[in-house]
């Protein structure tokens, strides 16, 4: 019997045929932009974003921290969410390393933050405060259940940015997962944003990296960023050359990763101990069980049967993208 992982899509693992790819890799200098894997990795994601370039960097974290530090200097401010994975999640790396203030707003359930709320939340030009630089959205949205921002919204808070003479990112660590959901071209999500992120670890099998997407003039001082922060590398290609393959057939692989929660919701409550909290539209289950339930075989796939594996359900857990 197989096992089904449930703590993370980062927990995919590297198939034959990608670790096959990384030992016959072609090497390269990534810090002397010379690695012929990386450039061909950061044209396709630059592409499938609708921006200039792109660059590869070490993890999404870091792909946060180098678009908050390329648009903001020491003492700006940057407007976000309060639930959003770069105020909670990332170690105040901001403002530790870059001396940028954060100015959180509430996050909506559905992940949305009032248009209203950022308007407000806008310095005026008063020796008294800080700078606005920029404001940050997250699609999908990790604490409010993996829920999507519809290009329609992301375009109304683009124009506040714009209005204001501010910069717009996107952690767009899932985002792809949030173009499915709402059967959209992912450009038509990053259409307003003058920097988005991706996550290459989610989902799709990679070991390691992200994808920083914007302007070329942006990308060259996130590069100059990334060096700062020791994420230079040199023969890179081990890390990107897994996901080519499959970047190729983007679509295919996230398809899977988006609808597995909604396959879940269907047969794991027929497991001893299981209790639903919520999900949202399919893309993030968050659930409780008894200790029971964490071995409980349950069938997935027609007559494939897998045990759910999931140490922490005597609590409460998430699933999905």
């Amino acid at each position: 019997m197989g096992q089904v992982d449930l703590r993370s899509d980062t927990v995919t693992q590297p198939t034959p045929g990608m670790r096959r790819a990384m030992a016959e890799a072609r090497v390269g200098d990534d810090v002397f932009g010379e690695d012929p894997t990386v450039i061909e990795l950061e044209e396709m994601a630059a592409g499938r974003t609708g921006k200039e370039a792109s660059l590869l960097v070490a993890s999404g974290t870091m792909a946060n921290l180098v678009c908050q530090l390329s648009h903001c200097q020491r003492g700006d401010e940057m407007i976000l969410g309060d639930q959003s994975h770069m105020f909670y999640y990332e170690q105040g790396g901001s403002s530790a390393l870059g001396g940028i203030h954060p100015h959180t707003v509430p996050n909506q359930p559905d992940g949305r933050l009032s248009e209203e709320a950022v308007e407000n939340a806008v310095r005026a030009d008063d020796v008294h405060f800080p700078v606005t630089r920029l404001i940050a959205l997250e699609n999908t949205h990790n604490r409010c259940s993996g829920s999507p921002l519809s290009p329609e919204y992301t375009h109304a808070v683009g124009e506040i940015a714009r209005r204001n003479g501010l910069a717009l990112h996107i952690d767009g660590a899932r985002i792809f997962n949030a173009a499915i959901s709402l059967g959209v071209p992912v450009r038509d999500l990053t259409a307003d944003a003058d920097s988005v992120s991706f996550c290459l670890s989610k989902g799709l099998c990679a070991p390691v990296g992200s994808l920083v997407c914007g302007s070329r003039e942006f990308v060259n001082r996130a590069r100059r960023i990334r060096k700062v922060l020791g994420g230079g590398m040199r023969q890179a290609e081990f890390w990107p050359l897994p996901v080519l393959s499959p970047l190729t057939k983007w679509w295919t692989a996230w398809q899977k990763t988006t609808t597995m929660p909604g396959i879940l919701q269907t047969v794991w409550p027929a497991s001893p101990g299981y209790r639903s909290i919520r999900s949202w539209s399919a893309r993030i289950s968050f659930s409780s069980a008894s200790p029971a339930a964490t071995e409980a075989p349950v069938p997935l796939f027609g007559r494939w049967r897998r045990r759910v594996f999931a140490p922490w359900l005597s609590g409460r857990t998430r699933s999905g993208p």
